[in-house]
C-alpha cells in the first residue's frame, strides 16, 4: 500500500506536469530536478501518512513482526481451529466477536444488566483468532520487561547507580545526552510536585464524584504503580523500535477482576 500510494502520486504528477515542458537541455534538467523533488515530497508523505511518523521501523523489527503475524495466522490458529480446541468450531475462525456457548452473538448489554441485578450470566466464548490474540496480548508485558532486563538491564543498573551517587563519567552518553548538557537542568522538584498534584487531584476527584466515576481510592494507586513499572520498559522498546508495545489490552483486564461489583 505505500509503494502503490507513492508511486501512484509521483506518476500523476509527473504526467500533469509533462506538457508544460519544452525539450530545450535547460527544461529538461529543471524537470529531472523537479521529479526528483517531488518523489522526495510524496515518498515522504505517504511514509509520514502511513506509518503515523517520518521515522521508520528497524528491520528487525518488521522482521519480527512478519514472522509472528505469520505464525499467528498459518499456524498457530488453524491448529488450534482444526484440533477444535475450546470447541473452536463452534464460533468463527476469524472475528473479533463474542459468542454464546451455542454460537449465537452474545448480548453484551442484557449480560452487564442481569449482572448489575445479581443474576446469573451467561459464560462468553470468542471466535479461535480473537482468543489466541487476547492470549499473546496478556504475555506482551511479561515480555517487554523480560527483553528490556535481559538486553538493557545492565545499562539501566549502571545509570541507575550514576544517578545516585552522581558519578555520571564513566557512563557512556549518546548523541541526545551530549546535546543536552547545553541546556539547563529541569529541576526534580517540579516533576515531583506536578506528579503529587495529580494524584490528590485524581483522589479528590473519585471521592466528591464516587457515583459518577465509580473508582475507588485504591485504584488511583493501583494505576501510578503499574505506570511506574511499565514506562521504563515501554519506552526503551519505543526509543530502540519506532514501535510501542501494546500494554493498554493487559491494564484493562486487571482492573476488571480486581474491581468490586457495584
Amino acid at each position: 500500500a505505500l509503494v502503490l500510494s507513492a508511486t501512484s502520486e509521483l506518476l500523476a504528477t509527473i504526467m500533469l506536469s509533462l506538457p508544460t515542458f519544452s525539450r530545450s537541455p535547460a527544461d529538461w534538467f529543471w524537470l529531472q530536478r523537479s521529479w526528483c523533488r517531488v518523489f522526495h515530497t510524496r515518498l515522504g508523505s505517504a511514509v509520514t501518512g502511513f506509518l503515523g511518523s517520518s521515522l521508520l521501523f528497524s528491520w528487525t523489527t518488521v522482521a519480527n513482526i512478519g514472522a509472528a503475524l505469520g505464525i499467528f495466522i498459518y499456524v498457530m490458529v488453524p491448529i488450534s481451529y482444526w484440533n477444535d480446541t475450546y470447541s473452536a468450531q463452534s464460533y468463527p475462525i476469524m472475528s473479533t466477536e463474542i459468542f454464546t456457548a451455542n454460537g449465537t452473538r452474545y448480548n453484551a448489554i442484557a449480560a452487564l444488566d442481569s449482572a448489575l441485578q445479581g443474576k446469573q450470566v451467561e459464560s462468553l466464548h470468542m471466535g479461535t483468532s480473537f482468543a489466541i490474540a487476547n492470549a499473546l496480548w496478556s504475555a506482551i508485558p511479561a515480555a517487554a520487561i523480560s527483553h528490556v532486563l535481559l538486553f538493557n538491564g545492565k545499562e539501566i543498573w549502571q545509570r541507575l547507580k550514576a544517578s545516585i551517587t552522581g558519578n555520571n563519567d564513566k557512563v557512556h552518553e549518546d548523541v541526545h545526552a551530549r546535546l543536552m548538557k547545553n541546556y539547563a537542568d529541569i529541576p526534580s522538584l517540579w516533576f515531583t510536585s506536578m506528579l503529587l498534584f495529580c494524584i490528590v487531584g485524581a483522589m479528590i476527584i473519585c471521592t466528591h464524584f464516587k457515583d459518577q466515576v465509580q473508582t475507588p481510592l485504591w485504584g488511583i494507586l493501583y494505576s501510578v504503580r503499574i505506570a511506574s513499572i511499565a514506562t521504563l520498559p515501554a519506552g526503551i522498546i519505543s526509543a530502540t523500535n519506532n514501535r510501542e508495545p501494546p500494554l493498554a489490552a493487559v491494564m484493562h483486564y486487571l482492573p476488571g477482576y480486581m474491581f468490586p461489583k457495584n
